[in-house]
């Protein structure tokens, strides 16, 4: 292919200049009053009572196809619920998580709001009462300007979260009523 690979797979195995580096990153990890992660976390991961240590020991084992690894741990957080996958923020394409389930999550870690990539957004979005913040955007080209559009989150001394353009303008950001 043209990545200079067979298959997808290949880029992340542990032989890998990516692989290993990825294996360096957390799952998800808390700074500050947010959590950062790909997916999301669904209330099953509070009600499981899973910690954020053994969410990531139990990715970084099952990418190093560690065979002592609790199954029924592994299907969880390897799944559709888990953090890798979740994408219950963002309906209709996904079953959606509720306010309550939201707040649950966000009390068990002790976080106000909860960052998430994976999930394709026209713009960061925030939801939940902005407990939920959306940062996957792809760059793209105005159709009106022909320039890049593209924009990522800035949180100031204050602790308020902006969406961040590339041309270096800000806007606080608000729930899109999520």
């Amino acid at each position: 292919g043209a990545l200079g690979v067979k298959s997808y797979g290949e880029l992340w195995n542990k032989d890998s200049l990516l692989g290993q580096w990825l294996r360096t990153k957390p799952t998800v990890f808390k700074l500050g009053h947010a959590l950062y992660l790909h997916g999301g976390l669904s209330v099953g991961t509070a009600e499981q009572k899973l910690s954020l240590s053994e969410i990531n020991a139990t990715v970084r084992a099952w990418l190093n196809e560690d065979k002592s690894l609790d199954s029924g741990r592994l299907a969880f957080v390897t799944g559709r619920t888990g953090p890798l996958w979740y994408r219950g923020y963002f309906p209709p394409e996904y079953r959606a998580a509720k306010q309550p389930d939201v707040e649950a999550i966000k009390s068990f870690y002790g976080v106000e709001r909860i960052a998430v990539g994976h999930t394709m957004v026209e713009t960061v979005t925030a939801r939940y009462g902005g407990s939920v913040i959306a940062v996957q955007v792809y760059p793209r080209m105005d159709a009106d300007t022909g320039k890049m559009n593209m924009e990522g989150v800035y949180i100031d001394e204050q602790g308020t979260w902006h969406k961040a353009r590339i041309d270096g303008t800000r806007e606080i950001l608000r729930d899109d009523a999520g």
